[in-house]
């Protein structure tokens, strides 16, 4: 079905009078340019290359969120994916696959020590936890309405549904924590 979740819209008009078709859609990197602090340099092979200008290709539909963790820019679709791309080549070096609808949202965190995991969160009512180092999914957790944000903070991971609630997870094991009857029946649409 065709609806929206997000801010992203397909056939928006893009102000250069231009209508755009869903397999069209791309995301766009205009300046990534900056210096790093202390906290952003690694010792990973090509972090330190500064990014490069221009679009990453990858996606058969509306990229609805993005993320920048490491030296790659994190993109999920309606298309059901997640793309990992390298910031300097512009090249997808992952595809996170999994959801059976539109991906909404994404969460790369650093879970302990060198260990990051990505959340995903979709309108088929599950966030998939995949692990960023062998780009598998580790777990899926179900809920009940379609999930439109994710947040986290304290160790917990906060999800924003279209039913109004807002439900939160132990990053540490995934397991429930509390369910907050926040908004309903307006969708929770944003965290921060």
């Amino acid at each position: 079905y065709d609806e929206v979740s997000s801010t992203s819209e397909i056939g928006t008009n893009y102000g250069d009078d231009q209508k755009r078709s869903v397999a069209e859609t791309q995301t766009s990197i205009s300046s990534l340019r900056g210096s790093k602090n202390s906290s952003e340099v690694s010792s990973e092979p090509g972090e330190d290359e500064e990014p490069t200008e221009g679009s990453f290709e990858g996606h058969l539909a509306a990229v609805n969120a993005l993320q920048i963790f490491g030296n790659l820019l994190y993109t999920c679709s309606a298309d059901k994916t997640v793309c990992a791309y390298n910031l300097v080549s512009r090249k997808c070096v992952a595809i996170f696959e999994g959801h059976t609808s539109k991906v909404n949202c994404l969460l790369v965190i650093q879970t302990n020590g060198k260990n990051a995991a990505l959340y995903t969160g979709s309108s088929d009512h599950t966030i998939n936890c995949y692990s960023i180092k062998t780009r598998e999914c580790m777990e899926q957790l179900k809920l009940e309405d379609r999930v439109l944000c994710l947040h986290s903070r304290w160790r917990i991971l906060y999800a924003g549904l279209a039913n109004g609630s807002v439900v939160t997870f132990s990053i540490k094991n995934n397991k429930h924590l509390d369910t907050f009857e926040c908004h309903g029946p307006r969708a929770v649409s944003c965290l921060a």
